[in-house]
This record gives structure tokens, C-alpha cells and sequence, in this order.
């Protein structure tokens, strides 16, 4: 199977995340399927689509680079707020 489908399976038979966080470059890439540095994918809302649903997904920092840099942890917090208010809009909806 590809990555592609691999992922599309993982994610639909999960619990039908309202949001997807995406730790680190590696996940960023194989989900929405860039290249780009974490810093430029950060802070923004991303989607992707699996079995036709549309699934919010934002993407922060992995946890080993954050004990690595902790002058970056402050921006993993705002980023679990974007979390915190992208879900209170999706229940909302």
C-alpha cells in the first residue's frame, strides 16, 4: 500500500479525529504531502480529506525538538490553543 492509502486507512478507521495535530516534519510531510519547514506550516490551518470528509489539521513541533530548542516551546503552546479554538469551532458547527 502507499503512503497515501495507508494513511487514509489509519485515519478513517480511527475515532473520526474533529482534528488532526501533526508533530514534527516527518507527519507534516506524509499527511499533507510537503516539504516545507515546520515554521512556515505552523500557525496555519491545513486540511485534508479522507473518505470524503474534510479534516482540519495544524501542525506544530515534535516533542524531541522541544527539549532540544526550548526557547520554541512557547510556540507549541499557541499552537495547542489553535487546537483548543479549532475544536470548539468544529463542535459548534
Amino acid at each position: 500500500l502507499s503512503i497515501r492509502r495507508q494513511r487514509q486507512m489509519c485515519i478513517r478507521d480511527s475515532l473520526a479525529p474533529k482534528v488532526l495535530v501533526l508533530m514534527g516534519r516527518p507527519a507534516a510531510s506524509a499527511v499533507l504531502g510537503t516539504d516545507q519547514a515546520i515554521s512556515r506550516l505552523r500557525g496555519k490551518l491545513h486540511e485534508t480529506e479522507v473518505g470524503g470528509k474534510k479534516i482540519p489539521v495544524i501542525v506544530t513541533y515534535h516533542p524531541s525538538y522541544l527539549l532540544r530548542n526550548l526557547a520554541d516551546k512557547e510556540k507549541c503552546w499557541h499552537d495547542l490553543l489553535f487546537v483548543k479554538r479549532t475544536l470548539k469551532a468544529a463542535e459548534a458547527a
